[in-house]
């Protein structure tokens, strides 16, 4: 009785501190970024293990983010997101709520 309430426990435990991935209505978090690719004007779309059709924006081709060329910190952003896709990290990206093409407000990477 004793040992299967510890192994119960431990699972509560375990399943507790397991992050979801998932994006709200402001965010993708704790997801890989899938696709980058640049369109024609130069602004970069990115795709997430997320849901980005959760995000309070409206998704470009329905899945994608959009990274503007033209915002002041586009080339930091995009060298962060590239370099979370090559190694494989998780990252939160941030939205402006109510965008076309749900623009990226800023994008955050952490050490495991």
């Amino acid at each position: 009785m004793q040992t299967t309430r510890l192994i119960v426990g431990i699972c509560f435990l375990l399943a507790s501190s397991w992050a979801v991935a998932e994006c709200t209505s402001k965010w993708c978090s704790d997801v890989y970024v899938d696709t980058l690719f640049v369109r024609a004007n130069g602004d970069i779309s990115v795709a997430t293990s997320g849901t980005e059709t959760l995000l309070n924006c409206t998704a470009y081709q329905g899945v994608y983010t959009t990274l503007q060329q033209s915002a002041a910190n586009s080339d930091d952003i995009y060298a962060l997101l590239l370099a979370a896709y090559m190694a494989d990290k998780k990252v939160l990206v941030r939205i402006v709520e109510g965008s076309s093409n749900c623009e990226i407000s800023y994008a955050r990477v952490d050490r495991e």
